[in-house]
């Protein structure tokens, strides 16, 4: 009888144990879109001097350096504005001036914010386009003593960041 209990004890016991379903990635293994997820296109005009840095181009993020600037090109599941943002840039959108618009059949916010760097202050810029699905990201970084320089190619950059038609 005491046996009977105890592998009754065990089976209830380890009945909980099978009805957690476990994911778990080992290794540098890049993290595919879900099935069901479908990214656009996104459409971008670089500037002829961007070189894609391919070290970092396999998790889906896309470098690319300039002359005075580098760019970086990321997308993140949608739903969470306030966590992609303090993701990109480390503040949260109320520490931001954020200025939403529409670009066509989505959502746009712009934003800029300086950070410190090992070579010194830099300026950051950044644009989220949100399809409701995904958000795609564009941000440029330039020291501050180049930052001049470089707005108005920063602003061609962004006048052309924007998905395709669907």
């Amino acid at each position: 009888m005491k046996k009977v209990c105890l592998i009754l004890l065990v089976v209830l016991l380890l009945t909980g144990c099978g009805s957690v379903e476990t994911w778990e990635t080992l290794g540098d293994v890049p993290h595919d879109v879900p099935a069901g997820v479908q990214l656009r296109q996104v459409m971008l005009t670089l500037p002829a001097d961007a070189a894609l840095e391919a070290s970092v181009a396999e998790d889906g993020m896309k470098v690319y350096i300039c002359e005075d600037y580098w760019m970086v090109l990321q997308h993140f599941e949608a739903g969470d504005l306030t966590g992609t943002v303090k993701q990109l840039s480390g503040f949260a959108p109320a520490q931001l001036t954020m200025m939403e618009s529409n670009c066509q059949d989505h959502a746009r916010y712009d934003w800029v914010w300086t950070a410190a760097s090992e070579e010194g202050e830099v300026v950051c810029r950044g644009a989220l386009l949100d399809d409701g699905k995904n958000h795609y990201t564009l941000c440029v970084f330039a020291l501050t003593e180049q930052a001049k320089q470089v707005q108005g190619q920063w602003n061609d950059l962004f006048a052309s960041f924007c998905l395709d038609n669907q």
